[in-house]
């Protein structure tokens, strides 16, 4: 179970937790903003007073924490390009190792970076950019001050399950190797406020229904006056439509996941998936079913993306968690 974001919290907001422990969640996945830490004044109470009040709250309702440093600003791609930005990663890393350790490995886990880039590019093409070099870095830097701990490690190319398989695995035996399901993006991120290419989207079904939806592309691209994005969008749109995209092609991904995990003798972990609530609702309910439900028959442990969202990508509806989507991810 995710949230989104990371910010001084006040006590009022720690009530979330216990709203997650009733719906029968056993964990979460709390991404930090490592710029908070990074500017904070030394010997400032802030941020970490907001994380340890997290971590003893969910510790009270019996939830374990991952915690996971996602930046959505410049901090991740300047830590990745090296330098005086990644010595500065690194320090972070020992310090919020330290600042972990003493929760212990049976309530703690820890993330150093949530979907990894090429610095270099915008794209998942075949790259020469040395991750495992560099996250192998980010593994020493946090051990030095959390040794127990264990620490989630994912691939290149946004934590997707392509950039996993490509990794060699490091020599730490103490990691989860991790990976998110949000492909394909036309119809997970469909009515995503902040993509141009994806807002304007909606009603896209699951599992593909080639005759409706090649029917309903006229009508989601008519607006739609930029030469490049319409034709982005449509060749999205189209290569959805003919891939017979379903339960099929999930159960290969995720029993991919499990053969690539048994081959390399490591665990593995899906730490995300979701799709936006522009999704008609009950395809959005059965690719939430499917995701989970393939991913317990690989024996895959599951977090989904997101308890609430300012961006349309929560569960919760009107601050509930409604029946039929606790019935989908099976709680």
């Amino acid at each position: 179970m995710s949230n989104p974001t990371f910010r001084v919290l006040e006590n009022s907001d720690l009530t979330a937790l216990e709203a997650i422990k009733k719906a029968r969640f056993d964990f979460v996945r709390l991404p930090l903003n490592p710029r908070f830490f990074i500017e904070a004044r030394a010997n400032a109470p802030e941020p970490r007073a907001s994380l340890e009040r997290v971590l003893g709250a969910a510790r009270k309702q019996n939830l374990k924490v991952v915690v996971s440093l996602y930046s959505e600003d410049d901090t991740k791609l300047e830590a990745l390009k090296g330098g005086a930005a990644r010595d500065t990663y690194l320090a972070l890393l020992e310090r919020l190792g330290a600042v972990l350790s003493p929760y212990g490995a049976a309530w703690v886990a820890f993330e150093p970076m949530d979907e990894p880039m090429d610095p270099t590019r915008t794209d998942c093409s075949p790259s020469s950019f040395d991750w495992n070099s560099v996250q192998g870095q980010f593994i020493s830097a946090a051990r030095r001050a959390a040794p127990q701990l264990t620490l989630l490690v994912s691939g290149l190319c946004y934590s997707t399950l392509y950039g996993l398989t490509q990794m060699k695995p490091l020599g730490d035996k103490n990691l989860i190797y991790t990976f998110q399901v949000v492909n394909p993006l036309v119809f997970t991120q469909q009515g995503n406020p902040i993509n141009p290419y994806w807002v304007g989207l909606k009603n896209i079904p699951y599992p593909v229904n080639e005759t409706k939806l090649r029917a309903q592309i006229p009508g989601m691209l008519k607006n739609v006056s930029d030469a490049k994005q319409r034709k982005y969008m449509a060749d999205a749109l189209e290569e959805y439509a003919k891939s017979a995209y379903g339960e099929t092609q999930i159960r290969a991904e995720l029993e991919g996941a499990q053969g690539w995990a048994r081959q390399q003798n490591v665990s593995v972990m899906l730490k995300g998936f979701t799709v936006h609530s522009s999704a008609p609702r009950a395809d959005r309910l059965r690719w939430f079913r499917d995701v989970r439900t393939l991913a317990e028959s690989s024996k895959i442990p599951w977090a989904v993306w997101t308890w609430t969202s300012p961006y349309g990508f929560g569960l919760l509806e009107g601050g509930t968690l409604p029946a039929d989507m606790k019935k989908a991810l099976g709680l």
